[in-house]
């Protein structure tokens, strides 16, 4: 039988990417990292007063046709007030500069709660000779304002560790746009190309439309994730992917490593691994940093959680160990009475077969529910080795357990 056994640190794979379960401002584990992170990215709460919860798909059905759903604790986003918030603000670009390597580049997210004083406050702890950019992510989401111009758009201030800073903007090139410039005359070469004419001194330049550029730093052609985008994960503050990879990409060689101090919903780290580089995603809500692990699809990464984290029951797992190794789950049953009634595995979002030695546990396979797949595999075959056999389950509120097979 199956018995819940508390453990911190679970492996997938190589374990490259960290996941961690810790305060980013204060945790002693990160003391490691000094001076080694490349690029640090840190999505703050912007002190909007609210508090910001998401919905997560639960079941087959659920992940197939959108409902049913169920509650995903997210975070509150109120402070007692504006020195508190810079206090935040202040502590995650003081840790920022101590992981930063000579070269890299802290990149802060705000909007027009915090902006301008994030600014002053990140002049005063980089230097303003540290000043990098400004960017302007602009979209269309929601409704109209009727009093104001509406705030459709988010701010990144990215500054360099040291005046030596690296930033390569040709990485993140885009297209031109096919617009009419001005007074530029529009035409089509003998190859079926679009392009622009300016004539100077009696000089013909074209500008095609295909010709990557590089943007400027107003951002308008990123999209904010819609509610029905499949990318979505149910997070309440998730970025596009899109936007992480291109700040990411003119910021990042592969190899190197990124951290986010404020993990969230993973984008961050799931746009530095799509890069090619490593991850260490920081977050203080146990939820969000089991949101990062399903994001990198529970592969190669190393997860601290706190063994009294989540708190509550672990609820019941059923299943059978045969003597060849192979292993079959029958039933969870995550005694949450917030749940909606489904078939026997329908609370797990994902789960994941291994052993527990030296109270860690060891993923050998995992199994994920997604829209593409969302039937959840529940067999796998335990390979012989060292270590108490175990299960390592994900319910459909981003809550982990890890659960050790007994034969009492």
């Amino acid at each position: 039988m199956f018995r819940p056994y508390p453990v911190e640190r679970l492996v997938f794979g190589s374990g490259e990417s960290r996941l961690l379960c810790a305060d980013a401002v204060s945790d002693p584990a990160l003391e490691a990292y000094r001076g080694r992170v490349q690029t640090v990215y840190a999505d703050p709460p912007f002190m909007t007063g609210d508090r910001l919860d998401g919905r997560r798909p639960f079941g087959e059905r659920g992940w197939r046709d959108g409902k049913p759903t169920v509650a995903l604790p997210g975070f509150s986003d109120r402070f007692e007030s504006r020195d508190d918030h810079l206090a935040l603000l202040r502590g995650l670009a003081e840790q920022a500069k101590a992981l930063l390597t000579a070269t890299g580049l802290f990149m802060l997210h705000t909007d027009w709660h915090a902006s301008a004083h994030a600014r002053l406050l990140c002049d005063g702890i980089f230097g303003e000779r540290c000043f990098v950019n400004e960017v302007i992510w602009a979209y269309e989401s929601g409704g109209r304002a009727r009093r104001t111009f509406s705030r459709k758009h988010d701010t990144v201030l990215i500054y360099g560790r040291t005046p030596d800073w690296r930033l390569e903007p040709e990485k993140a090139a885009v297209p031109r746009s096919s617009r009419r410039r001005s007074h530029m005359r529009r035409a089509v070469d003998a190859d079926g190309r679009p392009y622009s004419i300016m004539v100077s001194g009696g000089k013909e330049y074209r500008y095609y439309d295909d010709d990557p550029v590089t943007p400027g730093d107003v951002w308008t052609d990123i999209s904010h994730l819609q509610q029905r985008d499949p990318e979505r994960t149910g997070w309440p503050t998730q970025k596009p992917l899109k936007l992480l990879l291109r700040l990411l990409s003119c910021a990042l060689h592969p190899g190197e490593l990124a951290a986010d101090l404020c993990a969230g919903s993973g984008t961050t780290a799931a746009a530095a691994v799509r890069l090619g580089a490593h991850c260490l995603a920081v977050d203080l809500n146990p939820a969000a940093c089991v949101m990062s692990a399903l994001r990198l699809d529970l592969k190669d990464l190393t997860l601290d959680l706190p063994a009294e984290a989540p708190s509550g029951p672990a609820g019941r797992l059923d299943g059978t160990l045969e003597g060849s190794g192979l292993l079959l789950l029958s039933a969870y049953d995550a005694e949450d009475p917030d749940f909606p009634a489904g078939g026997p595995l329908d609370a797990v979002t994902a789960w994941a077969a291994g052993r527990i030695r030296d109270g860690v546990f060891l993923a050998q396979d995992v199994f994920l529910r997604s829209q593409r797949h969302p039937a959840l595999t529940p067999m796998a075959l335990l390979r012989p080795g060292e270590g108490v056999p175990a299960v390592a389950v994900i319910d459909a509120a981003n809550r982990l357990w890890v659960f050790a097979w007994t034969d009492e």
